[in-house]
């Protein structure tokens, strides 16, 4: 593939474009939905404890990425959140 694969940078290719710009916005989570986030947080913070310490890191990974997914699910909308992969809430305990 190495051959075939032509990489550029906007420099070179567009000189009159203006560089990017990037913005970092803070925003507050409101009080229920930071507390399934933060609930959300310690059960994966356990579960990927547990895991490291009797697989390792390695075989950790995939299940590392998971709960970023999951975290970043939790901060976007809750109703993002499958609810068969998260742990009970005060919503949807049975």
């Amino acid at each position: 593939m190495r051959p075939f694969i032509l990489r550029r940078t906007k420099a070179q290719v567009a000189r009159d474009l203006p560089q990017k710009v990037e913005q970092t916005l803070y925003c507050e989570l409101e009080s229920p939905q930071r507390e399934q986030y933060d609930e959300l947080r310690e059960h994966y913070r356990r579960l990927l404890l547990q895991k490291v310490e009797h697989e390792g890191l390695n075989r950790a990974k995939l299940q590392v990425l998971e709960a970023l997914l999951r975290l970043r699910q939790a901060a976007c909308h809750p109703g993002l959140i499958d609810k068969g992969d998260a742990p009970l809430t005060v919503e949807n305990r049975g």
